[in-house]
């Protein structure tokens, strides 16, 4: 039987509605979830929260609320921060998921009018739409700051997919300042924002150039205030969480980042991963016959998208060998636009493959997508034992007070708890911090130096009669570690599913 979907069958208001939907439900349902609440947010949310907390509170920008850190991409950080301080309780998290539906509903308008200004035409423009809009919504209703660089970005790709070299100097200014934005969202959009700047400066080669060059580059004027700020208060021109993962020795690439796409191969990995690498790879294949179709300016936007995951990659494995989370493949969304944008208009296609086909494929993973956001992103929460256990934690040191130190999945924690925590992957410590681990300080050391009471570890390996501890435990075979060893026996002990999670005195750590 052939499967046709003709102009007019399927409205654009019906996928319009559909992801409204969807969206609602993935971001709210969790204010009915018996408690589990903070149990949809990722780990590194707390982080954020619990700066933006002290900032709002106590005027300053610190985790443990003893020493500055300038680790968060800043326009997230500064976002919670108002909500923070205009909304108390419950309510703060009400605004942030209204929040976080407004920049779904952006990133949806914002894709609509990508396609339309490429001339994709109806029901395929909806289908497709729809498609990567629920591609963005799983990233989205994690907390984390692509919450705001993902909507940010597609509208910067509409912007750039018109001639703006023929634009009035205030626009173009705009458009620099909307990229700085952009930038400021989530940094590493830099390569992005790289991209699309370098290609237009190719495409549009002329005697204005030097002019559009110049407007650009002062609606960009936030991004090099930041940079300043940065090194002004914490000596540093860019966030200490990301130079905590770029230690590594040499530049040679490290495979930790391409195989983070497969492992583990959970089902966020199968639902979201293997699809768009699918997307990436048909886009990119049929790239060269698509390309000639459209002016050279919408030319080069598409192709620096479609090459945007493969930069980022490689970056990443030059600079880190760390594992990476799901929000970092929030590049993989807009390359899965750039890839349905050159299926859709690939000439050489008979019209049996968008009938038979492209259509249908596309309705059968927006299904699956809604299927998987009904069962794991309304049901059941993400981190619901990071969440439970990390309770417990927070309650015992709350009864045992003191300065604690806690490496991988301490933001929950932190956040929870009234104690300091040491955060000991150095994510949101400061300069002096990643200076100890550089140099490959013992742990005991470190401990010692910051007035630890108690040491917190998920990670540990048994070598005779103790057990030797690293830190931080995520980091790579390249990169620098602080160790130590533990011969008694931990004062308490919680379980994260089947994971201890041992609590030591400090004085433990030999």
């Amino acid at each position: 039987m052939k499967f046709t979907l003709k102009e007019g069958t399927l409205s654009p208001r019906l996928f319009r509605v559909l992801f409204l939907i969807a969206s609602a439900a993935a971001l709210f349902s969790r204010f009915f979830s018996h408690g589990l609440l903070l149990g949809f947010y990722q780990d590194d949310f707390f982080y954020y929260l619990k700066i933006a907390q002290n900032l709002a509170v106590h005027g300053i920008s610190s985790f443990d609320g003893i020493h500055l850190t300038n680790g968060y991409h800043p326009l997230w950080l500064l976002t919670l921060f108002c909500l923070y301080r205009v909304l108390p309780g419950i309510s703060f998290f009400v605004g942030l998921q209204t929040l976080t539906l407004i920049a779904a509903i952006a990133f949806y308008a914002g894709t609509e009018r990508v396609l339309r200004v490429l001339s994709i035409p109806e029901p395929l423009r909806s289908i497709l739409t729809l498609l990567v809009s629920l591609q963005a919504l799983l990233l989205l209703r994690y907390g984390m700051e692509i919450t705001l660089a993902l909507p940010l970005a597609v509208w910067l790709l509409y912007f750039f997919l018109h001639d703006t070299s023929g634009f009035p100097p205030r626009r173009i200014i705009g458009i620099g300042f909307f990229a700085s934005c952009t930038v400021l969202a989530r940094l590493d959009a830099i390569l992005l924002v790289g991209l699309l700047f370098l290609s237009h400066l190719y495409v549009t080669r002329g005697k204005g150039i030097w002019k559009w060059t110049f407007l650009f580059l002062a609606g960009f004027t936030p991004v090099f205030i930041y940079l300043a700020v940065n090194y002004h208060f914490f000596h540093l021109l860019t966030p200490v969480s990301g130079q905590a993962k770029q230690l590594k020795a040499g530049f040679l690439p490290s495979p930790v980042a391409v195989l983070s796409l497969v492992r583990p191969m959970d089902r966020m990995k199968i639902v979201f991963i293997l699809p768009c690498l699918a997307l990436l790879a048909i886009g990119i294949a049929y790239a060269w016959k698509t390309l000639r179709t459209l002016r050279r300016n919408q030319a080069a936007v598409i192709l620096s998208v479609l090459i945007f995951p493969v930069v980022h990659l490689l970056v990443l494995s030059v600079l880190s060998d760390w594992a990476l989370w799901p929000w970092y493949f929030y590049t993989f969304v807009l390359s899965s636009l750039a890839s349905c944008i050159v299926v859709a208009r690939t000439p050489q296609s008979s019209p049996a493959l968008f009938s038979r086909w492209l259509k249908p494929l596309s309705l059968l993973l927006c299904c699956v997508y809604l299927v998987y956001i009904a069962g794991y992103s309304v049901l059941y929460p993400n981190s619901v034992h990071l969440y439970t256990s990390s309770a417990q934690l927070a309650g015992f040191m709350d009864a045992h007070p003191g300065i604690y130190a806690m490496g991988d999945q301490g933001g929950t924690t932190g956040y929870l708890s009234k104690e300091p925590v040491i955060q000991l992957e150095g994510l949101v410590m400061d300069s002096n911090y990643l200076l100890k681990i550089k140099n490959h300080e013992r742990l005991r050391q470190i401990l010692n130096d910051y007035d630890v009471s108690y040491y917190v570890t998920l990670a540990s390996s048994i070598s005779g009669n103790c057990i030797v501890v690293r830190e931080p435990s995520q980091a790579g075979p390249d990169s620098p570690v602080s160790t130590g060893k533990i011969c008694s026996k931990p004062i308490a002990t919680f379980y994260r599913m089947n994971v201890p999670i041992e609590v030591f005195p400090a004085q433990a750590v030999q």
